[in-house]
């Protein structure tokens, strides 16, 4: 004789849903009011009677949140941006490639299209950059004469008074 299990169910209690339906007078209940959007919307780009281009400019506007901007899969060399132009005055000074750069070309070496298209860009900037500053980039000779408005405090002290 198999084993039956234990149950704690005794037998249909109440009426049966078959019962119950069966009735014409029993109130139907209203179904609830369905919230949020049908089930793959998400991945389903069908567009509604509003968002349908009618061939005159109207775009499909994509009804997913988040930002549509693409994403730049290749790094490329970003400026820096700076404050104030003496701060990319400095840092155009301090470029160690277009310093390499510039010894090759006074030593008489010749550097290839690429590389001098670089060097006139930043020497281009660097006298933007100074004349914006007020910087002035000529070398001047100084010249000496024995005038009196020429000669320093300093000499007038070594040489012991004699323009005083």
């Amino acid at each position: 004789m198999p084993r039956v299990k234990k149950s704690r169910k005794i037998g249909t209690i109440g009426v049966a849903k078959t019962q119950a339906n069966s009735r014409g007078n029993a109130p139907k209940k209203a179904s609830k009011a369905k919230k949020g959007k049908k089930a793959g919307t998400r991945n389903n780009f069908e567009t509604t009677s509003g968002q349908a281009s009618n061939g005159k400019g109207m775009q499909i506007v994509d009804s997913r949140h988040g930002s549509k901007k693409p994403v730049q899969l290749i790094k490329t060399e970003d400026k820096p941006k700076f404050k104030h132009p003496k701060d990319e005055l400095k840092f155009i000074e301090a470029d160690a490639k277009l310093e390499k750069l510039l010894n090759l070309i006074d030593s008489g070496k010749a550097i290839s299209a690429t590389e001098q298209m670089y060097v006139n860009s930043k020497l281009k900037r660097h006298a933007e950059l100074c004349d914006l500053l007020g910087i002035d980039t000529e070398e001047h000779e100084e010249t000496e004469d024995n005038s009196d408005e020429d000669i320093d405090l300093l000499d007038k002290l070594e040489r012991g008074g004699e323009y005083l």
